[in-house]
């Protein structure tokens, strides 16, 4: 409630609007000017994402003064993560946004789908957008990028559509259109559709967008191969013992790569000045990719 209805967050708005007028998406730097986020730098380092947490504990533990804390420092140390957000953060979880998308993101992100497309010598084969939301992605991609993909979604959310969706869940989707490649953005947590796309015959990659491996989408061992505790410990009778087991992707013949040139345009909602880097793009190829 600090940053909606602020001077900047009406200003950004509006600004939005108008650039939606013109059926085009923002460019990066229009983005960073309308929300003042000029400064915030993508990083690799995300425990700089909770250094002022981690000053205000220490503060407690030394039992200094709390009287002069604000509002903004008692949500941080309860774990609020509010420090070092704006009017982009409140802007994105007002319009339910998880990955903002500018002209930047969606040519590198169609540049890659092309690639990996011509990599498995299917280059106009039809890709497939599982989890789509209200379509935006899918459209740019179809209308900027040049590629040829339906988008499609169960409906489950009730997210309000924008442009054209195919409501079909993940399997039934795939049934219907035999997609060579699969786009998801922002697999809900602890949800896993993957094994989904890689049992599907037609399926020579996939690609996911958001936060990886023990972040907010899909399941780290399930979607991500890194191992949790139920997946590394057997029990034996009596005896338990620890083994390293082959994460699902590998075991069903995938390899696994970041696409860092689409991940270096991202940003996303939980993004901050202090760390920029929360979303990734990574690509699970059958085989491996010449």
């Amino acid at each position: 409630q600090k940053y909606r209805g602020s001077e900047r967050y009406i200003i950004a708005a509006r600004g939005l609007r108008a650039i939606a007028e013109e059926q085009r998406l923002p460019k990066r730097f229009e983005l960073n000017a309308l929300f003042g986020i000029e400064h915030w730098q993508r990083s690799n380092t995300p425990e700089n994402e909770f250094l002022k947490k981690n000053e205000l504990e220490n503060k407690l533990v030394m039992n200094d003064e709390t009287s002069s804390w604000t509002l903004e420092d008692i949500l941080e140390v309860g774990g609020g993560c509010v420090y070092g957000r704006n009017e982009f953060n409140s802007y994105v979880e007002n319009h339910g946004i998880y990955e903002a998308l500018t002209t930047e993101f969606i040519d590198a992100l169609a540049d890659e789908c092309h690639s990996v497309l011509a990599s498995c010598f299917a280059k106009d084969a039809l890709c497939l957008e599982v989890g789509a939301g209200d379509g935006s992605l899918s459209y740019y991609l179809r209308e900027r990028g040049g590629l040829n993909i339906i988008a499609s979604d169960s409906g489950a959310w009730r997210i309000p559509p924008k442009f054209p969706i195919e409501y079909l869940n993940a399997s039934s989707a795939i049934k219907k259109y035999n997609p060579a490649l699969i786009l998801c953005s922002w697999m809900p947590s602890g949800v896993d559709l993957t094994k989904v796309f890689r049992d599907a015959p037609s399926v020579q990659a996939y690609i996911l967008l958001g936060e990886i491996d023990d972040g907010a989408c899909g399941h780290p061992w399930l979607t991500w191969g890194v191992p949790t505790t139920s997946s590394i410990v057997q029990k034996n009778n009596t005896e338990i013992t620890t083994t390293t087991p082959v994460a699902p992707y590998i075991a069903d013949g995938f390899t696994r790569s970041e696409l860092c040139k689409v991940s270096k345009h991202q940003i996303s909602r939980y993004d901050c000045e202090t760390f920029l880097g929360n979303s990734h793009t990574v690509l699970f190829s059958r085989g491996s990719r010449n």
